[in-house]
């Protein structure tokens, strides 16, 4: 007799968590802070399901700032993925890029499609702070005393003056895209971003931002050649609280332009608030348009890449904080390895220029160049890095006489030499060494001349035992400006982390 058995995988969960506490006090000018905080990562995997989790939690967190506490929690299968709670969307940089959304966070693939969507909260609302109170009959007097201030009702006999709160601010960002993803893809985004002004009683200057965007990618020669590019327009409103103006009210403020005015608002006015602080009021300038295009070459131990870019005076982003604006030109980097991958070679240059619309008085150039070199020996001896870098602007008004005041010419140059050595001794040790100083020659009226010098010295530990150790010791020369000479700004820092 032949017995069969047959036996039935079994699933089981897969998990891992990982806790960090933290306390730590500071001491700065007499003043002493504690800082409390707690983090906690989860992750598990069942079958084709993945989960994550992540809590942050820290004794800033107060309901008078933004948030400082952090938490996420999120599923996942080879098709989709989801989420919920404070993220960081990666779209192209143009639209949406390092800002923390607190909300919804999807991603899903099937073949050459692609959804990516993100919808939530980018800003916390702060209710406006009461700075003073007074009967109701000394309105007036108050008013005209400060114009500016918020001003409500607190009971019936009784008005108060507020410092301006901060509206919540709602952001909604989805990308449809088609490709491999490995050798050609398209994208197109959409992003509306506005204030509420039902979060906040007492606010000011609540603002909306609407964008519409596209992307490629397409590489050639097995990855070899890589051809990028992206574009957006944006809409942006920087008072909303007036509502959109009528036929009547464009006919008599602005005649010469009425026709295209009233066609954006027909257009927009669905998505966005249009008045008199919205931009563009016109079509013919395109200040809300932004755009780039790259290619990258990677041959011969080289990687290099050319970039032209143009950003319109007004885009405006809020899904993007820190894009530098109203700014057009081209941008070259190049990374080269040699000598059997020993040394590398970085090599960058940019030149650019702003009054992309021709608003303001002269245009300004900016040239910046680097070059830098690290060296990886054989065991035994220690990496090196040396670098130079050289930042100059120039608007090519004269220094001296009527204009001398809007005129800018300066340049600053940067030296700097890194380099770390891994040794064993009774533990494994790496040893750090960093030295950089930086002139800025600023030949304007100004005179804004700027020098700095920072030495750091390190050492880091590991034992045999699970420790491991980090001192540091830096020392910070600084030479400013102030009134019509200079000051001295030096200090230390000595760290000590296991």
């Amino acid at each position: 007799e032949t017995l069969l058995s047959s036996t039935v995988p079994q699933r089981t969960f897969q998990y891992n968590a990982n806790i960090q506490i933290e306390s730590r006090h500071e001491n700065i000018s007499n003043t002493g802070t504690w800082y409390n905080r707690a983090g906690a990562q989860f992750k598990g995997k069942i079958d084709i399901w993945n989960f994550t989790g992540n809590l942050f939690l820290t004794s800033d967190e107060k309901r008078t700032r933004q948030p400082q506490n952090r938490y996420f929690a999120g599923v996942e299968t080879p098709w989709i993925a989801a989420g919920y709670g404070d993220h960081y969307p990666s779209f192209p940089d143009l639209v949406l890029d390092g800002k923390r959304v607190r909300g919804l966070k999807t991603t899903a693939r099937y073949g050459i499609f692609g959804l990516d969507m993100s919808l939530g909260e980018i800003t916390r609302d702060i209710e406006g702070e009461l700075l003073a109170s007074f009967p109701a009959d000394s309105f007036t007097v108050e008013f005209k005393r400060d114009s500016t201030a918020a001003f409500g009702q607190i009971d019936a006999t009784t008005w108060g003056k507020y410092d301006y709160g901060t509206y919540q601010r709602n952001l909604f960002a989805i990308r449809p895209s088609v490709g491999n993803r490995e050798t050609w893809e398209v994208g197109f985004s959409w992003l509306t971003s506005g204030d509420d002004m039902r979060s906040i009683r007492y606010g000011s200057k609540p603002q909306e931002n609407l964008l519409m965007g596209t992307d490629f990618m397409a590489r050639f020669d097995k990855q070899r050649i890589e051809l990028t590019g992206q574009a957006a327009f944006t809409a942006y409103n920087s008072d909303i609280s007036s509502g959109t103006f009528t036929d009547a009210y464009i006919d008599s403020v602005y005649p010469n332009s009425a026709g295209d005015i009233k066609d954006v608002r027909d257009y927009l006015k669905r998505f966005i608030t249009i008045n008199d602080n919205f931009r563009p009021l016109s079509l013919k300038e395109l200040s809300t348009l932004a755009y780039q295009i790259g290619l990258g070459l990677t041959y011969f131990d080289n990687t290099f890449r050319a970039t032209y870019l143009f950003r319109g005076n007004d885009y405006t982003s809020f899904g993007q904080s820190f894009l530098q604006t109203d700014i057009q030109g081209v941008q070259f980097t190049d990374y080269a390895r040699l000598f059997n991958n020993q040394l590398f070679v970085t090599l960058g240059y940019e030149h650019l220029t702003d009054n992309t619309c021709n608003t303001k008085a002269a245009t300004t150039v900016f040239s910046n160049a680097n070059v830098a070199a690290t060296w990886f020996p054989s065991r035994g001896l220690p990496t090196v890095t040396v670098g130079f870098s050289r930042y100059s602007n120039n608007n090519d008004l004269a220094t001296t006489g009527t204009d001398s005041s809007s005129a800018i010419l300066d340049a600053t140059l940067r030296f700097y030499v890194q380099s770390s050595y891994d040794f064993t001794m009774a533990a494994r040790h790496t040893a750090t060494l960093s030295l950089s100083t930086s002139n800025r020659d600023d030949e304007t009226v100004r005179e804004y001349d700027v020098k700095n010098f920072t030495g750091e010295v390190g050492l880091t530990t590991h034992y045999g035992i699970p420790l491991q150790t980090i001192f540091s010791a830096a020392l910070y020369l600084n030479t400013m400006p102030s009134g019509t000479g200079s000051t001295d700004l030096n200090y230390t820092a000595l760290s000590l982390t296991g």
